[in-house]
């Protein structure tokens, strides 16, 4: 299977205080987050990158439709 993930970074650039937008999928599009504590484990480490790298972020969660 061919992935584009080159093609979509191509041309853009990082820029210090300005927001960046991250997007992840998991892997096979497997509905890990289904379980509560597996969801809170990623939410705590967001939290943890958070702090020590003195980052904001804003989340949106998005719920696609099986």
């Amino acid at each position: 299977m061919y992935y584009h993930a080159r093609d979509l970074r191509r041309g853009r650039y990082f820029e210090l205080n300005r927001p960046c937008l991250i997007t992840t999928v998991t892997h096979n599009r497997n509905p890990i987050f289904k379980d509560f504590d597996i969801a809170r484990l990623l939410i705590r480490e967001l939290q943890i990158t958070s702090v020590e790298l003195r980052i904001t972020s804003l989340t949106r969660i998005s719920h696609q439709a099986a």
